[in-house]
């Protein structure tokens, strides 16, 4: 209740339940591993001499070290391609506020491995703009602060556009690549959602048709669960309320220190925005167990 408009990073959680599928199937094949394991034994072959035994040891070292890097990095980064895909600008608002608190550019280190926090983002706005799941803001008046969210986008593609996170990852050969291979199977991912999950996901017309209406209705403290659709409100999708919600958040509710003075109005605004959005995916959610019942 606190921060529902977080909870958009809960797509990244379903995220891993698909990606394991992939990796599952990806892992029966093995073509990665053969790939991996012929570079990683050139390298060991040319800077190191040693028995045959002592290198085949090595290369199988060096190749667990690699797939476990390459594992984690996938994990993290795919999930993130279906949360964009799932829910869309909403769950790219949600990993940048969790990111930006965090050093961007840390390396993969043991024992997690975990990705850099800039890499995440860059793989992250491009598939929504592959997906074309941005929003668009020519059809709104001049004076609509909801082109602020123009801005936050800004904001993230300044950030992934330098490249000091892959200067990192590059600063070890191994790491380099087992992250040369999670690039490649990124294309392979997203042809398997394609494939078998592209039903499911939000299209921009369906997302942005809702969107504007409801943060239309947070402005006047009404939950947005429902579109003004001509003769009759129309419900509106789980996925529109989260948009709408963070639209408003980023255009509408101003910060906790406005020009370094603390705004008392903050805390309530930001729980009332909470409240409202959640009360709106409750209802929306009874309405299609309602719809469904029909």
């Amino acid at each position: 209740k606190a921060n529902v408009l977080l909870h958009c990073d809960l797509g990244h959680e379903i995220g891993h339940l698909i990606v394991k599928k992939f990796m599952d199937f990806e892992y029966k094949k093995s073509a990665y591993l053969i790939e991996l394991r012929g570079k990683i034994r050139k390298r060991v072959k040319k800077e190191q001499d040693l028995l045959p035994l002592e290198e085949g040891a090595e290369i199988t070292s060096q190749l667990k070290i690699a797939d476990d890097i390459r594992r984690r990095g996938l994990e993290e980064i795919l999930s993130d391609i279906f949360a964009m895909r799932l829910l869309g600008p909403a769950a790219l608002f949600a990993l940048f506020e969790i990111a930006i608190g965090e050093e961007l550019d840390l390396a993969p280190k043991p024992a997690s491995y975990y990705p850099p926090w800039r890499t995440r983002l860059r793989h992250s706005l491009g598939t929504l703009e592959e997906a074309n799941l941005l929003p668009t803001f020519d059809k709104l008046p001049v004076e609509d602060p909801t082109k602020n969210v123009a801005q936050r986008i800004k904001v993230i593609e300044n950030i992934v556009s330098d490249k000091s996170d892959q200067k990192a990852i590059k600063e070890d050969w191994l790491t380099k690549l087992a992250y040369d291979s999670v690039d490649a199977a990124i294309p392979h991912f997203r042809e398997f959602l394609k494939e078998n999950y592209n039903n499911k996901f939000i299209t921009h017309c369906d997302l942005y048709e809702q969107v504007y209406d409801l943060i239309d209705r947070l402005r006047k403290r009404i939950t947005p669960n429902a579109t003004n659709s001509f003769p009759n409100e129309k419900p509106a999708k789980f996925q529109s309320i989260l948009n709408a919600a963070w639209f408003y958040r980023i255009s509408d509710l101003k910060d906790l220190f406005p020009d370094n003075k603390l705004n008392k109005h903050y805390q309530e605004d930001f729980r009332t925005l909470n409240l409202l959005t959640l009360k709106a995916i409750e209802f929306s959610y009874i309405q299609e167990l309602y719809d469904r019942g029909k």
